[in-house]
């Protein structure tokens, strides 16, 4: 499959900034089993989650450095995988997490993904680490998590904790690819 990412700001393909892939955390506490029920008919985009999350991840480096490459993950922690809800609108949810529950969107995953890059030293202090959402045995594959229903509109609130993240993470570039697109295996 063919990786093109644009930077977000530019309107033309040709002004494409070079992409620089970030190592995968190499630890992982993420559940296969955490999946949305296929009567859902969520669909698989962890394309978008690998993109979102690398910027994210960057966004302590300087403006000028920012300018000049695009970030992307070059993979997701075991276990977890990004989908799209049905429905009006993008909305972007990473499912995984030992509690059974998405994470609903990138700035809330943001927490638990860097607690992953360093190792789990501490406790996650992640929303749903922390119980901001309803803690349950994780679900097999084909029961709870059809009781998951998407919530519109709550992307948007600042996850519980957001004020203690790190302002500058670094993290492994892998490769970087300077003519604005890479084949991603």
């Amino acid at each position: 499959m063919v990786l093109f990412v644009p930077r977000a700001n530019t309107k033309h393909a040709a002004s494409m900034a070079p992409v620089r892939y970030l190592r995968t955390p190499l630890v992982s506490d993420g559940n296969e089993s955490c999946r949305p029920a296929p009567v859902l008919k969520y669909t698989p985009n962890d394309l978008a989650w690998l993109a979102g999350m690398g910027q994210l991840c960057c966004r302590g480096k300087s403006v000028a450095k920012r300018r000049r490459h695009t970030y992307v993950l070059a993979g997701l922690p075991k276990g977890y995988a990004g989908f799209d809800a049905p429905g009006k609108g993008v909305h972007h949810y990473m499912f995984g997490h030992p509690s059974g529950l998405p994470f609903r969107s990138y700035v809330r995953f943001l927490p638990h993904l860097l607690w992953l890059y360093e190792g789990k030293p501490r406790p996650c202090r992640c929303e749903l680490c922390c119980g901001g959402g309803k803690k349950r045995k994780a679900p097999g594959p084909a029961e709870g998590s059809a009781r998951f229903a998407p919530r519109v509109g709550a992307d948007s609130a600042a996850p519980s904790g957001s004020q203690d993240l790190p302002v500058e993470m670094e993290v492994d570039v892998v490769e970087e690819v300077e003519t604005g697109h890479a084949v991603y295996e």
